[in-house]
């Protein structure tokens, strides 16, 4: 609500330091937390064990039949789609600090756009491009027909809408630590990727950036914290697992993450307006709904069978 208070971002350290000093007392050493994988996941289990308790799973092999997974990859969209026009989004929190170009703006931007014939032709000089957040499978309509829709639908339960984002590029790219609203499977249809998840509940210790964007992040280095600025965080207990070709992950709402491409590759998520899991966190929600623009209903109407709309653009980050 002040976001330029000095009383109350003071209050924000001490807070985020005693909670530091807590975590320390508990855990002396980093925890790493094995995520579950398995095979043939039925949807009971599914629910029982993982939707309803807000905790991520990988479905092994879930997709290697799919047709998305037999056909994507780069090669095959600058062949297929020689035309197809990818963004390039820039927006804080999302892109490397090295290759992140408007410092301090306010709200995302499109860099440029380019062809899928251009970005798998700069793919092959060795340039570290990466799309993400696209858009593709809305604007190439016959791409989601590659992905098994009765099953993504019966999993990902929702009567207020789903959205697709496709996230296409080389080898060593990154999307920094962040959180959104919004529960997702993620399919791996070509190359592989190192995850790294974080509870929700760690949010006093992550200390996301303070702004009214409609997606939380952290300028924090996981890598490398600097302890003074994010005390606590190399105790932290979390997630890191690699999710390769033709792997299902299961992400709840609220949850960090962070990505990093271990190959040149093409991963797309499905993600889905359950209530029970926004809800799960009343005090995000709130802040979601009092003080982002848009407001929380906005992306939930637009992505429901009532509006008739399709996110576009820089809305696919709501």
């Amino acid at each position: 609500m002040f976001p330029d208070s000095n009383r109350l971002l003071n209050r924000r350290r001490l807070n985020s330091e005693l909670a530091a000093r807590n975590l320390r007392s508990r855990t002396p050493e980093q925890r790493l937390i094995p995520i579950d994988r398995i095979k043939d996941l039925s949807f009971d289990n599914f629910i029982d064990h993982y939707y309803d308790k807000n905790l991520p799973v990988i479905i092994e092999q879930g997709a290697k039949d799919w047709p998305c997974t037999q056909k994507w990859s780069i090669e095959y969209l600058a062949k297929e789609y020689p035309e197809a026009e990818l963004e390039v989004l820039q927006s804080a929190g999302f892109v490397e600090r090295e290759y992140y170009l408007k410092q301090g703006d306010d709200k995302p931007y499109i860099q440029k756009t380019v062809s899928a014939q251009e970005f798998h032709q700069s793919i092959q000089r060795g340039e570290k491009n990466y799309i993400q957040f696209s858009q593709l499978l809305d604007i190439q309509k016959d791409l989601v027909k590659d992905l098994n829709l009765s099953w993504l639908k019966k999993f990902g339960k929702t009567y207020f809408g789903h959205g697709y984002q496709s996230f296409i590029g080389s080898k060593h790219r990154r999307t920094p630590i962040h959180s959104g609203m919004n529960s997702f499977f993620y399919i791996m249809a070509d190359g592989a990727k190192q995850w790294t998840l974080y509870s929700a509940h760690s949010v006093a210790i992550i200390q996301p950036t303070i702004n009214k964007r409609v997606y939380n992040y952290s300028d924090v280095d996981i890598r490398s914290p600097d302890e003074k600025t994010w005390p606590g965080f190399s105790q932290l207990s979390h997630y890191k697992f690699e999710l390769k070709k033709g792997d299902i992950l299961f992400v709840p709402a609220w949850m960090y993450h962070e990505v990093q491409n271990l190959e040149d590759g093409w991963g797309s998520n499905y993600r889905f307006n359950a209530l029970k899991p926004i809800f799960r966190y009343p005090t995000f929600v709130l802040v979601r709904l009092l003080f982002a623009h848009p407001n929380i209903f906005t992306p939930i109407y637009n992505r429901s069978i009532f509006s008739g709309k399709k996110d576009k653009g820089s809305a696919s980050l709501v």
